[in-house]
């Protein structure tokens, strides 16, 4: 895409690399209520670096940060570039597991329903935040579940 004139103003309209993707508004809801959380004002949140303007766009899903403003805002927010960029809390991944880990051992001593209250827990948990290789793990503890019942 070109250079658009509008009113004198100059525009370069934004490129892909630039525009938001399909994890964009989670992202936008979640730097919004961050900084509302915080008692930020969208200027507060952005300088010395960026623009109200450009956290407002971010925060309306009409772009996407880059890394770098990524790190700046999670700092400013107090929360890790990770947990900004994905809504997955630090750690989230290791304590799944070790509460599967926990079911199957639930399963060998033979607790089944408590089992199967911890597979399905960390089943809900792991769909909530995207992580598909946990829930492929839920499965087969559910299977094992119904192979000793």
């Amino acid at each position: 895409m070109g250079v658009v004139k509008l009113s004198g103003l100059r525009y370069i309209p934004p490129s892909m690399d630039e525009t938001m993707d399909e994890t964009g508004p989670d992202l936008a809801t979640r730097l919004k209520g961050l900084r509302e959380q915080a008692g930020l004002t969208r200027s507060a949140l952005a300088k010395p670096r960026y623009t109200p303007s450009h956290v407002s766009l971010i925060e309306s899903g009409r772009r996407r940060p880059s890394p770098e403003a990524i790190r700046f805002f999670s700092e400013r927010l107090g929360v890790s570039p990770n947990f900004l960029a994905t809504g997955i809390p630090d750690g989230a991944d290791q304590q799944l597991r070790h509460l599967l880990e926990e079911a199957r051992r639930l399963v060998v001593q033979g607790a089944l329903d408590e089992a199967e209250r911890v597979a399905s827990n960390v089943a809900a948990r792991a769909e909530e935040f995207g992580l598909a290789p946990i829930r492929i793990a839920e499965l087969r503890a559910s299977a094992y579940r119904w192979f000793l019942a």
